[in-house]
């Protein structure tokens, strides 16, 4: 996450042999250098967002939950012990965290910090991503097909001052993974076609305009996003394409007329490496972005285009 032109973070985990519980690693980039954190057994954080230098806030596993201020941390457990992240939005003051149990079938609570007090919804147990802006909370995933077949994608809508989410429709069939929100009537949202078991996997793009979700038209590319960002008429997403280029990040870049695609290395073929996250940050007020992710669940990486 880049809150501006000068700072960055990354949060993840370490292990010193895959058999050793995972230690949390928080890494700050200050406009010349990474500065690396360390935190205890059991401390990982996976997912960040920021409004601002001065207002970072990041969550992982067992509820845990970090806001830096600019000058130190606050701890929390908004969610309970028993919730693991899964995706967190910042809005201003108000921080939105997507969170589960990892048990299958039960709902995935979305829970919100407006400064003063901490609300809990339950929603179903296929959501995921979330974005948050001008009070709006947007949240999607996928409805799973029965064995193989098509998966449904899922999107629900929370507008200021309503008390629910209520859902959206959206065409096609595939699974959505990554929310961008920019304003009410430009949103973002990201995933693959097709099933779980592989077949007819495309990138997905879906865009809301204030009124209904639209496919975009893309040519004929293979591979998923697991990662979207906006702001005006530019998006950039992210993800792999696992057939034909898994070591290397695939991004995508719409212009407002059209869009491209460009392959980052960040791995080896002959070294039968795999991508296996990727995350994007715009920097604002610019045209550069940041990608973080890790190679077979293992190695981590950090680029930022020029």
């Amino acid at each position: 996450m880049a809150p501006d032109t000068k700072a960055a973070w990354v949060v993840g985990s370490w292990h010193a042999a895959e058999d050793q519980p995972a230690h949390g690693r928080i890494g700050r980039w200050d406009d010349s250098r990474w500065q690396v954190q360390r935190l205890g057994e059991d401390r990982s954080f996976w997912t960040v967002d920021a409004s601002g230098p001065r207002n970072v806030w990041m969550a992982g596993g067992r509820g845990a939950v970090r806001r830096w201020d600019g000058e130190r941390y606050h701890d929390s457990q908004p969610a309970g012990p028993d919730y693991h992240a899964l995706d967190l939005a910042v809005d201003g003051r108000r921080a939105v965290l997507t969170s589960t149990t990892w048990n299958a079938g039960d709902p995935v609570a979305v829970v919100s910090w407006d400064g003063e007090r901490v609300t809990k919804t339950f929603v179903d147990f296929g959501f995921r991503a979330v974005a948050a802006g001008q009070g709006h909370t947007w949240i999607a995933g996928v409805r799973k097909g029965d064995k193989c077949g098509p998966d449904q994608p899922m999107v629900s809508h929370r507008a200021p001052g309503d008390r629910g989410f209520h859902p959206v429709s959206v065409p096609g069939d595939g699974a959505l993974a990554a929310l961008a929100y920019d304003s009410p009537s430009n949103v973002w949202a990201v995933g693959r076609t097709g099933d779980a078991c592989g077949r007819d996997n495309r990138p997905l793009i879906l865009h809301w305009d204030g009124r209904s979700w639209q496919k975009a038209t893309l040519p004929d590319w293979t591979g998923k996003l697991t990662t979207v960002g906006a702001s005006g008429r530019e998006v950039w997403a992210a993800g792999v394409d696992e057939k034909t280029r898994p070591w290397q990040v695939m991004t995508l870049h719409f212009d407002g007329s059209r869009w491209t695609r460009e392959y980052v290395m960040v791995g080896n073929a002959e070294d039968e490496d795999v991508v296996t996250s990727v995350r994007l940050a715009r920097v604002p007020g610019t045209s550069r972005m940041w990608l973080a992710g890790s190679l077979n669940d293992a190695a981590g990486f950090v680029y930022r285009s020029r």
